[in-house]
């Protein structure tokens, strides 16, 4: 009896170092759309990298909809766009943090010389360098204006959020931006928040194979939701 124990305790004790191996090592395979891959997702990959250094990370990045696409060869993705209805099968969603979009416009610009706000028709009036399709920030804002029955005259269409801002830097247009990619800027660029109210959404985290999640993955997914992602930025 007493030996039928101790081998049990082993047996016990050798499952549980197994199981601590899965999670201490292995290869952990995030997607995210650009701003939380800009802006969020370093550092919780570094917080990650602290807890389990021997985990091995790749990240591929893209726009929503790229992001979506790839889902099949991801162990976890984040996204700032509608999630759609195109995933595979299997897959959970769930409602991550609070992101606000801003306006921004050079410094100078009439715009910029009130309260800091603006009407989506005041910033319609002029052109617009807006995101190439398939950005979250673009549909939202494009959703937000086909509401407020506001005609968007587009002067300029270019990748990535860098991309947008040097271009409202340059003089093309009023630009849309998360709030988030303006905590670093100096006074070249001014930052408007929409009114009458802010124009907000929720970033998603995308389980592709949540029925039997790896034990990386899964430990990834529980640092994210660790207060709404605010204790990692």
């Amino acid at each position: 009896m007493y030996a039928n124990r101790i081998r049990e305790t082993f047996a016990q004790a050798h499952a549980y170092r197994n199981a601590l191996r899965g999670l201490e090592s292995g290869t952990l395979r995030i997607g995210a759309s650009t701003t939380p891959a800009s802006y969020l997702l370093p550092y919780l990959i570094a917080a990650f990298h602290r807890q389990h250094p021997d985990v091995t990370i790749h990240t591929i990045d893209g726009n929503t909809t790229e992001i979506v696409a790839a889902l099949g060869s991801l162990d976890i993705a984040m996204i700032e766009g509608p999630v759609g209805a195109d995933l595979p099968p299997g897959t959970e969603v769930a409602q991550w943090r609070e992101d606000e979009i801003v306006a921004i416009a050079p410094s100078g610009h009439p715009l910029t010389a009130g309260n800091g706000e603006a009407t989506l028709e005041a910033l319609c009036a002029g052109p617009l360098v807006l995101r190439e399709a398939g950005s979250g920030v673009r549909q939202l804002v494009e959703r937000a204006c086909a509401r407020a029955g506001v005609q968007m005259r587009v002067a300029l269409e270019i990748a990535g959020v860098e991309g947008v801002k040097e271009a409202v830097r340059a003089g093309m247009g009023i630009g849309f931006v998360s709030a988030m990619s303006m905590r670093h800027e100096d006074d070249a660029l001014q930052r408007l928040r929409i009114a009458p109210e802010p124009l907000t959404r929720r970033f998603s985290i995308l389980m592709p194979h949540a029925a039997a999640p790896s034990r990386v993955a899964a430990s990834f997914r529980a640092l994210c939701m660790e207060g709404d992602g605010e204790n990692h930025r």
